[in-house]
């Protein structure tokens, strides 16, 4: 398996977890796989297009606050930290593919 396999994967498995499988935030969430760092490197822009910032703020806001014709509000995100928990699990699944274990580290 290469990055780009590696990548793909990520993309297909992540689908179940995404907060609203109907609509952008599903079909172009992800956008698509470059070399960021280099040849030896891989990834893919998440919610980065217009109108999908929203997927950001499901993953990181626990509170969402709304200002809808005049009517106001707020509720519960039941969908905070969404990316976060799919990526701390594909990781943990990677390692233990690999024989291998996650350590909290410094990125390049």
């Amino acid at each position: 398996m290469n990055l780009v396999d590696l990548a793909n994967a990520y993309r297909t498995q992540f689908y179940p977890y995404i907060p609203y499988r109907t609509g952008r935030l599903a079909t172009t969430g992800m956008g698509d796989i470059y070399s960021p760092l280099g040849e030896k490197s891989v990834g893919f822009d998440f919610c980065n297009r217009s109108g999908l910032q929203y997927g950001i703020m499901l993953n990181e806001i626990s509170v969402m606050h709304y200002d809808l014709n005049g009517r106001r509000g707020s509720y519960i995100n039941r969908h905070l930290g969404y990316f976060d928990r799919f990526f701390d699990l594909f990781a943990t699944q990677q390692a233990m593919l690999l024989n291998g274990e996650l350590k909290e580290g410094d990125m390049l």
